[in-house]
């Protein structure tokens, strides 16, 4: 085997290595933006929720009323 041939396979195992740790760090970072995603919308739906409901009965209004003593 002569020394180019040698310098080419470690060139192509490092760069195979490279593309499978490049595989892992996307699947890590389509995890997390899949969690925050789902977070967002999440805690977008838990605010209408909030919302709506304080609109028809003003719970909120009498309950920090009696916390801040309005």
């Amino acid at each position: 085997m002569s020394k180019n041939h040698k310098k080419d396979q470690t060139v192509s195992n490092s760069q195979s290595s490279n593309t499978g740790m490049h595989a892992a760090e996307y699947r890590i970072i389509k995890h997390d933006l899949f969690k925050v995603l789902y977070l967002n919308v999440l805690y977008l739906a838990l605010v209408l929720v909030v919302y709506f409901t304080n609109n028809q009965s003003h719970y909120l209004d009498r309950w920090f009323g009696k916390i801040f003593h309005f």
